[in-house]
């Protein structure tokens, strides 16, 4: 358990990755791309361990912020006080959604132009993982304030 102060209404949210920590904080809401669909979490929800898939992790904190974190894929373990979350590779955007799409959406099309065999739309989909993981490190160097 963490030692932040939390209201009966609020949740510790963390989210890390390979490269370290990339959020944390409390929320009153946080929704999930769990494998089975979107997942919404209040406080007080029942125990649970979830697989991600890849997509926005938004997290409504208390202010009324809302904080968008794109992962790849991942485990959420859900606590009725905390949602802690191990991502494969995770980074705080605004128009990661737009763009997961746009890149999924090109894949696709790609296959269905050139008739591709199912393994080589997997390797196309893991070569996009890839290319995500190195933008990464520069897309949080260009968004970072100073402080």
């Amino acid at each position: 358990m963490n030692n932040l102060p939390r209201t009966a209404l609020a949740m510790h949210v963390s989210i890390v990755s390979v490269t370290g920590e990339i959020y944390r904080g409390d929320a009153s809401f946080a929704a999930l791309p769990s494998r089975s669909g979107e997942l919404g979490i209040l406080p007080r929800h029942a125990p649970m361990l979830s697989m991600l898939r890849p997509g926005n992790v938004r997290v409504h904190e208390q202010s009324g912020l809302v904080q968008l974190i794109y992962i790849t894929g991942g485990l959420a373990e859900i606590r009725p006080d905390e949602i802690a979350i191990l991502a494969d590779v995770a980074f705080r955007t605004e128009a990661s959604e737009r763009q997961a799409a746009q890149d999924a959406i090109a894949v696709a099309q790609k296959a269905m132009r050139e008739g591709l065999p199912i393994d080589d739309i997997a390797r196309a989909h893991a070569l996009l993982q890839a290319e995500l993981v190195l933008l990464a490190p520069e897309f949080n160097r260009r968004r970072r304030r100073p402080g």
